[in-house]
């Protein structure tokens, strides 16, 4: 069996110990006193960070809807240009043969 000795510092050693012991007891609770207040401010900016996360939500999805509708919109506009433009054509097309028409009378 080992024997087990005690260490017993001398005052001056104690003293330098039990001041660094106290230091420390010290930072830690500027430490834990640092942090409440860092989960403080987090729970702070968490609260309003929802508000503005929902708005930013709403106006993409606001956006996305515009843009969808805009789009078709567009669509709606390119088709009435297209079918404006197959009328043009065929009423150009019915202009000039009744124009050849016109001119082989007369002849």
């Amino acid at each position: 069996m080992v024997e087990q000795t005690q260490y017993i510092p001398d005052q001056e050693t104690f003293d330098r110990l039990q001041k660094e012991l106290l230091t420390l007891i010290g930072e830690k609770k500027s430490l834990q006193g640092r942090y409440e207040q860092l989960m403080k401010k987090v729970m702070v900016l968490d609260e309003v960070r929802q508000p503005i996360m929902e708005k930013l939500s709403e106006q993409v999805a606001t956006g996305v809807v515009k843009l969808f509708m805009s789009e078709k919109v567009m669509e709606g506009k390119n088709r009435k240009i297209l079918q404006k433009q197959e009328e043009y054509q065929e009423n150009s097309i019915r202009m000039r043969n009744r124009i050849a028409e016109l001119l082989q009378t007369i002849d």
